[in-house]
């Protein structure tokens, strides 16, 4: 017997395979959740997958997702270097039609400093983010994400 959940989710895999961007990230985090959503197994590859897809047509949330599967080297090899690119962009940005209380503008950049440990945050807020070029900002992020 189908649930509820799992119904959803195949019709999010449905508009996520003609194209829909928010269907897209929808499969990508179910995938990346699992069972504690659908009733799926975490499938770290599929959830790059359709993550990426959601991020190519420019879903901020799905680009910071992907970036942390990047970053992380979950569902295929590690790329620290876009996935700075893709936090710096994002935090450079807006989420157009983001509703409930709005994406900060650096969104992406918390997202990064939520998955490092206490010491390297601390480090983060505490090195005069505000004050760093770009270039700069980019190699901070490397170097916290090592």
């Amino acid at each position: 017997m189908t649930t509820e959940s799992e119904q959803f989710f195949r019709d999010q895999v449905r508009h996520a395979e003609a194209g829909d961007a928010a269907a897209q990230l929808e499969v990508g985090l179910g995938w990346l959740k699992g069972p504690k959503n659908y009733g799926i197994d975490k499938d770290f590859a599929k959830a790059r997958y359709w993550l990426k897809k959601a991020s190519d047509q420019g879903n901020l949330n799905a680009r910071v997702n992907f970036a942390l599967m990047l970053s992380k080297g979950e569902g295929g090899p590690s790329d620290p270097d876009t996935a700075v690119d893709l936090l710096i962009e994002c935090a450079t940005k807006d989420q157009a039609g983001y509703s409930g209380d709005d994406m900060p503008r650096h969104a992406g950049l918390a997202t990064i400093c939520l998955s490092l440990d206490a010491d390297k945050r601390a480090a983060y807020f505490t090195k005069g983010w505000g004050k760093m070029s770009e270039d700069q900002r980019r190699a901070r992020l490397l170097e916290l994400m090592r």
